[in-house]
């Protein structure tokens, strides 16, 4: 897995080089060896952040890198904004330019595990239930909509990802007790997907989801159990085989963004909504930062770990 060092250096050098006219990720640690009392160096900004993110806490890194706590929260946001300014997802923008060679190529990798009867397939789309403090009547006027169905305040992440686990597309401040169908069907991306409904039709390209999601050209999703039970040849069993094949890339992408930082092992405390989304987006973007660096080096050390991960208890996220 790629150390926490080095993902400090790579993240810290993309923001200072992308960042110039919207952010200044601080000073660079040559510069606090000069002059060590004006500030704190970016990349122990990033250092904090990611060790939050990893599930550490407060007291142990007030000690460790001399921060107050008010001060190590200015930190926390302000390298959430560093990432976001960084960092974007893809797919509206592909969709925006109409860029149809990038999702062919998406949709290439996709189509290798059926060998090519189920082709087009170009991201997998579900929800994720992250546990969030019950938030207050001061930030919302009705708090209870957020108790989801398996029981506790959560919101209802809607994500879409590749074949090699990047997620494209996340809308993640969907109230707990919205249905898939409504959290998505709420966004700009189906109406950006609708109005490009004939031309990704024409070019073969969907997306797939499960049976929480409604039926469109350009997402499928399956057959219900009557349809397949009526087929006599087995044809929409075996779509909702090969379907199930490319969504179950979704599912990993989740437990492996889950898995690798911490803080979502347990209930979110934020003090807005706004800010639980725009912490589980960061999260989104540098696990998109870490598979890249996997990918690029043809590093499989991540996948044997996440591979081998077992665990008895639950976490605060589930699918």
């Amino acid at each position: 897995m790629i150390e926490l060092l080095q993902i400090l250096k790579l993240v810290f050098q993309a923001s200072a080089s992308r960042c110039a006219g919207h952010a200044r990720p601080g000073y660079h640690l040559s510069a606090v060896r000069a002059a060590p009392d004006r500030c704190i160096a970016g990349e122990i900004k990033v250092d904090v952040f990611i060790r939050l993110l990893s599930g550490g806490s407060y007291l142990d890194l007030i000690p460790l890198f001399g921060v107050v706590k008010s001060h190590m929260h200015k930190v926390f946001d302000q390298v959430i904004k560093w990432i976001r300014c960084t960092f974007e997802f893809p797919l509206v923008s592909i969709l925006r330019n109409q860029q149809w060679q990038m999702l062919h190529e998406l949709a290439q990798s996709f189509g290798e595990k059926s060998g090519g009867p189920f082709c087009g397939t170009f991201g997998s789309l579900d929800g994720l239930a992250i546990r969030i403090a019950s938030p207050s009547l001061r930030e919302v006027t009705d708090p209870g909509n957020c108790y989801c169905r398996k029981g506790f305040c959560a919101l209802n992440v809607q994500a879409i990802c590749d074949k090699h686990k990047r997620f494209l597309w996340c809308h993640p401040t969907n109230k707990g007790s919205s249905h898939d169908s409504s959290a998505f069907g709420g966004t700009r991306l189906i109406e950006l997907s609708k109005e490009h409904a004939e031309l990704l039709s024409d070019q073969g390209l969907h997306l797939v989801g499960d049976s929480a999601h409604p039926l469109h050209s350009f997402l499928q999703v399956p057959c219900d159990q009557q349809e397949v039970e009526q087929d006599p040849v087995g044809a929409n069993d075996a779509y909702n085989c090969f379907l199930s094949g490319n969504r179950i890339w979704i599912e990993c992408a989740f437990g492996e963004l889950v898995m690798r930082w911490g803080v979502f092992w347990r209930t979110l405390r934020f003090d807005s909504i706004l800010k639980s989304g725009n912490v589980i987006l960061a999260a989104m973007l540098l696990h998109n930062f870490i598979v890249e660096n996997r990918l690029a080096k043809k590093n499989t050390d991540d996948e044997i770990y996440f591979r081998n991960f077992t665990t008895e208890q639950n976490t605060a996220a589930q699918l």
